[in-house]
């Protein structure tokens, strides 16, 4: 996922991306959340069973208070769901957006 955002409220202003997995351990195919937030650092921590939230500071657009954002979700479900067994992307099901927050039309990379 390949984006702009500019973030009016960083604490509460969420781009969630619901995604479909697959098991290592042959265990039937899950959905879960993966709650990105703008934050200073690049951080995971784990909501519940379905949410990871991740922060991401993003890199900023000349002097606007723009930020692009590119997120590998194979990368992402790696770093949070496949740390607690073995889960492993997809596909994308969904975007929700959360807050105030103005963002770019969405760029899905393969």
């Amino acid at each position: 996922m390949k984006f702009a955002a500019r973030h009016r409220d960083a604490d509460a202003a969420v781009v969630y991306a619901h995604v479909r997995m697959g098991s290592r351990n042959g265990r039937p195919d899950r959905n879960g959340w993966i709650a990105h937030r703008y934050g200073t650092a690049s951080t995971a921590r784990k909501h519940d069973e379905v949410e990871w939230a991740l922060t991401d500071p993003g890199k900023p657009i000349s002097n606007s208070k723009w930020r692009s954002f590119a997120w590998s979700l194979p990368e992402e479900v790696e770093r949070t769901f496949g740390t607690e067994g073995g889960w492993f992307y997809k596909r994308l099901l969904r975007i929700r957006l959360r807050g105030p927050i103005s963002i770019t039309p969405i760029q899905l990379l393969e």
